[in-house]
């Protein structure tokens, strides 16, 4: 006999929702995984495109190239400098210093 949903009993029903919600499940973990991985890749792709291209086009030793270099390094060095103050932070937090006491 079968249900109005087209399932023998109510553990085939769920079942199959376990099954969708485990599908679920590897799709976003996959989507999180790589996400920071992507933007950070096409951020400094990005980058190092525009200083390629603003080098060409403006000349590598023109003082408005420099100043473009400057502000366009500003995401780079904002990354970096945050990768490196949460370590630090993770560091300090796990591994603290032992002091001697003298």
């Amino acid at each position: 006999m079968q249900t109005s949903w087209g399932f023998e009993n109510v553990h085939d029903k769920f079942a199959l929702f376990q099954t969708q919600t485990l599908l679920h499940l590897i799709w976003f973990q996959f989507i999180r995984r790589h996400l920071f991985k992507g933007w950070l890749s096409s951020t400094i792709i990005f980058f190092l495109l525009f200083v390629l291209v603003d080098g060409l086009w403006k000349g590598w030793t023109s003082e408005e190239f420099h100043s473009d270099l400057k502000y366009a390094s500003i995401p780079v060095v904002s990354i970096l400098f945050t990768w490196w103050h949460v370590w630090l932070g993770l560091q300090m937090c796990f591994y603290p210093v032992q002091f001697k006491v003298y």
